[in-house]
């Protein structure tokens, strides 16, 4: 895997965990 790829999957990882903490906090409201 080339190093964009890999910047690239990191990121799309840490956005899906933003979202889901996201959705967490606003299910709890």
């Amino acid at each position: 895997m080339s190093k964009s790829q890999n910047k690239l999957a990191e990121f799309q990882g840490k956005r899906e965990a933003v979202i889901e903490i996201l959705l967490n906090e606003y299910i709890k409201y």
